[in-house]
């Protein structure tokens, strides 16, 4: 991280602080902003996320043991929809090794929507980006 980025943080925090003396009837106002920065945004942990992410994974390859696409016997945006997230787990483990398990009739069905034209066209690319052999 950049020192401007390690810095921006407690610089903000001055310059509120110079605010709230200069303005003594908006004090209250700069500590609450000066509160709120000083607390984290996430309040789960990585592994609370991944688990999350997990969860959706195995309601998704259960859904896929029994029918072709997730909503209907044709893709539909629910399919598009779960594909991005799909695509996403996959880079994920990539980044971070091993992050999720993909269950291979998962896999498969992503192969096959991210080999259909309408994905190809979406992605404006020849090929799809991750290929499941």
């Amino acid at each position: 991280m950049g020192y401007m980025m390690k810095q921006a943080p407690a610089m903000m925090n001055n310059r509120l602080r110079k605010l709230a003396t200069e303005n003594p009837d908006l004090k209250e106002v700069y500590e609450a902003a000066i509160a709120r920065k000083s607390t984290k945004h996430q309040k789960k942990s990585f592994d609370e996320y991944k688990a999350e992410a997990q969860d959706v994974i195995d309601k998704l390859s259960e859904k896929l043991n029994d029918q072709k696409y997730l909503a209907a016997d044709q893709v539909t945006l629910a399919d598009i929809m779960a594909s991005v997230f799909v695509q996403w787990a996959i880079w994920n483990n990539k980044v971070v090794a091993g992050t999720h398990k993909i269950p291979q009739n998962l896999m498969t069905w992503f192969s096959e929507i991210s080999n259909k034209k309408f994905y190809m066209m979406l992605y404006n690319r020849p090929k799809p980006h991750f290929v499941v052999d």
